[in-house]
């Protein structure tokens, strides 16, 4: 984890310990699951006309709650479209048979064989426990804390799979595209989490290789839907390692504790990607498109299109650490979308807090928004990644009623002060500590609640997402935050929306 997170989050969690009852809760009852509530008190009939929903063209404001315990400062183009109808449809998460995950692989692979995933030798985990501990590239803000117990375990289990690794390369064992027990890779292991390795010894995995006789062969690694195991529906196809623009932004969010190493390479970083693509913008999302008309995959739509860049020679655990020659495209992102509004995937954690000890609506879908996202450059696709495969199962409103824009912003500042509150405290804030919210982005979207008694389902409906830089300030000591916060809120009663 990155020194800076670390250390906020331990001042923070310091603080708030601290607090004990300087902040009265509202006596009001906790709501988890509102469920039918919120839509069908809501429902209204289709409409040829805008909705009024009172959204300022520049939303300028400044909004204090608990004698400025929390503060709210707005400064901001709000850019949002005219919204018309807002359907409301339910969505389960769809489950691919060995059928569909073959013809994804097959699409993917282009007729050349795949391999299982292969165990990495000694020399090549030897290479990237060299850069860890050496602290280069990206593993430059752990020299700070290489020291901390969680570092030194990350160190001592480096030289656990070193030990543990065969000493050459393993002769590929070919294999059909079918669904496995989950493998666990060593960069799984390390990471100590993984989007497509849950321990579990039913078949809902793949991890192979593609043979396209390079020296890092493309990837692809799959996990099917699972109750028990707790997984969603994903594919991924990727060659290399690729980065885009939104990494780079998360990467670069800025902290002066950040070493003199960690700046230089993510500079280096910033140059790579700066080349001018041998593709045009409008010639990549046209090959997106393609792709998507031939995977029969519909009702997405492109929602963003930045730059990118990578190697097809490189899959590092430190990304783009390596002196390679890398090529730079456009990743483009695709949403599911209804009526004239596209999801939205959180990029951002949440405010700290404890949700469940709030006393507001909260809703806890039992996954997220569907998503695509390309990495496309001259030489063809380098990253397919498809994130909560779903699939509609009815509709549930043809249109909803939308809280006016001065009742949502007032659900935010509650919501803040909430969590901001939520573990308890009166003493520092008798001393002084205060907390401020500067509003850097907001976004009329679409987002999954909890579907009304059918806990395997969601409902796609209209959703805020706040996007806020914050700062605190205890005893004359003010620090602000190196990483923005996302809050998400539901359209049609503002109730928060949770994001595993």
């Amino acid at each position: 984890m990155n020194r800076r997170i670390i250390i906020t989050m331990c001042i923070t969690s310091f603080i708030l310990a601290n607090l004990t009852a300087c902040v009265k809760t509202p006596e009001e009852k906790i709501v988890t699951d509102k469920k039918k509530g919120s839509v069908n008190e809501n429902i209204i009939p289709t409409s040829k006309d805008p909705k009024e929903l009172d959204i300022p063209e520049h939303w300028t404001d400044t909004i204090e709650k608990s004698d400025g315990f929390v503060t709210i400062h707005a400064d901001y183009e709000m850019n949002i479209p005219e919204i018309y109808n807002t359907p409301v449809y339910a969505y389960e998460m769809k489950k691919l048979s060995n059928q569909e995950l073959q013809r994804l692989c097959d699409y993917f692979s282009e007729g050349n064989q795949i391999y299982r995933y292969p165990k990495m030798s000694k020399n090549e985990l030897k290479k990237e426990q060299e850069k860890i501990e050496n602290f280069q590239g990206r593993w430059a803000n752990f020299e700070v804390i290489a020291s901390a117990p969680n570092v030194q375990n990350m160190f001592k289990q480096l030289d656990e799979m070193v030990a543990q690794a065969p000493d050459k390369k393993e002769t590929p064992q070919y294999v059909t595209a079918k669904w496995e027990t989950p493998y666990q890779t060593e960069r799984d292991k390390f990471n100590g989490q993984s989007d497509f390795y849950y321990d579990t010894k039913d078949k809902i995995g793949l991890s192979v290789r593609v043979d396209k006789g390079r020296n890092v062969d493309p990837v692809i690694r799959a996990v099917n839907y699972d109750t028990k195991a707790g997984s969603v529906t994903r594919f991924q196809y990727q060659e290399g390692t690729y980065i885009d623009e939104r990494t780079i932004e998360r990467l670069d969010a800025g902290s002066e504790e950040d070493p003199p190493e960690y700046k230089s390479w993510v500079e280096k970083l910033k140059n790579k990607i700066s080349g001018e693509p041998e593709i045009t913008e409008d010639e990549a999302q046209k090959k997106a498109e393609q792709v998507l008309k031939e995977l029969d995959i519909t009702g997405m739509k492109l929602q963003e299109c930045v730059r990118a860049a990578g190697s097809t020679e490189t899959e590092s655990w430190g990304m783009l650490d390596e002196e390679c020659e890398t090529e730079t495209g456009y990743s483009i992102y695709f949403y599911r979308t209804e009526g004239n509004l596209i999801g939205y995937e959180t990029t951002y954690s949440d405010v700290y807090g404890d949700s469940s000890k709030i006393p507001e609506t909260v809703y806890a879908p039992k996954f997220g928004t569907e998503s695509i996202q390309m990495i496309i450059t001259k030489n063809g696709i380098k990253k397919f990644r498809w994130n909560n495969i779903s699939v509609k199962k009815e509709k549930i409103a043809g249109n909803t009623k939308l809280l006016p824009f001065n009742k949502i912003k007032e659900k935010l500042a509650q919501h803040i002060l909430y969590m901001q509150i939520s573990d308890g405290g009166e003493q520092t804030k008798k001393e002084g500590l205060k907390f401020t919210y500067e509003i850097r982005d907001v976004k009329l979207r679409l987002g999954n609640i909890s579907a009304y008694e059918d806990p395997k389902s969601v409902w796609l409906v209209p959703v805020w997402v706040f996007e806020m830089d914050r700062s605190w300030e205890y005893k004359e000591q003010v620090n602000k935050e190196s990483l923005p916060f996302e809050v998400t809120l539901n359209a049609i009663d503002g109730g928060y929306i949770e994001i595993e």
